[in-house]
C-alpha cells in the first residue's frame, strides 16, 4: 500500500487591521496614545518607537519643536514568510507652527521698524540741512551740519549707505574721532 502524504502549507501575508492615534496633532510634551492591531505577523515596530507587540495601544510622550510634522511607522512582519506590511501616522506639531508663525511675525515687524526708520532718516534728511561726506576708517559718512560748512557737532545725524550709521567710533581725520549712537553724534574726540 502506498502511504500518500499531503502537506499543505498556508502562506499568510502580515495585515494592519489599524494603526491610529488619538490626536491629529501634539505640543511639546504632550502625550498621545497608540491603538493598533496586526494579523500574522510575529515582528512588530513602531518608528521611531521600537519593538512592540502585534496588538496594543501605548502613550507616548512626545518631545519635539524642531520639525513641522513627525510621521510614525507602523511595520508588521512575518519573519517565516519574509513578508511585511507598513502604514504611517503623520501627525502636525502646533508648537513647531506657533514658534514659526511667532518668529515670522517678529521678522517682519522688525523688518518693517527698520525700513521706517530708514525712511525717517532720508526724509529727514531732505530737508535741506547742508550735509559734509567723510572718508573713515570705516568708509564714506555722511554728516548733517547745523550750518553750511561747518564741523560735525553733537548730535548731528550721520548716515552711511542711505540709512543710519552703525554704532561705533569714526575716524574723520588724523586725532579726530566722532562717537556715534542710533545713527547720532553722542561724542568728539582728539584722540
Amino acid at each position: 500500500m502506498n502511504n500518500l502524504v499531503q502537506v499543505v502549507v498556508f502562506i499568510f501575508d502580515p495585515v494592519i487591521e489599524y494603526f491610529q492615534t488619538d490626536k491629529n496633532s501634539f505640543e511639546y510634551n504632550e502625550d498621545i496614545k497608540f491603538s493598533w492591531k496586526t494579523i500574522n505577523s510575529n515582528i512588530v515596530s513602531i518608528r521611531p518607537f521600537g519593538l512592540v507587540k502585534s496588538i496594543d495601544q501605548k502613550t507616548y510622550k512626545i518631545k519635539d519643536f524642531k520639525n513641522p510634522y513627525l510621521n510614525f511607522e507602523l511595520i508588521a512582519k512575518n519573519s517565516n514568510t519574509g513578508r511585511y506590511t507598513k502604514q504611517t501616522i503623520k501627525l502636525n506639531n502646533r508648537t513647531y507652527q506657533e514658534l514659526y508663525f511667532h518668529f515670522q511675525k517678529v521678522i517682519n515687524s522688525e523688518s518693517k521698524k527698520r525700513n521706517q526708520s530708514k525712511n525717517n532718516y532720508q526724509q529727514e534728511s531732505k530737508l535741506n540741512k547742508p550735509i559734509s561726506d567723510f572718508k573713515t576708517d570705516k568708509g564714506l559718512i555722511r554728516v548733517e551740519l547745523n550750518f553750511k560748512d561747518d564741523i560735525p557737532a553733537m548730535d548731528n545725524k550721520v548716515y552711511q549707505n542711505g540709512s543710519p550709521a552703525k554704532n561705533g567710533k569714526y575716524r574723520l581725520g588724523f586725532m579726530d574721532y566722532i562717537i556715534v549712537r542710533n545713527g547720532l553724534i553722542v561724542d568728539l574726540t582728539f584722540f
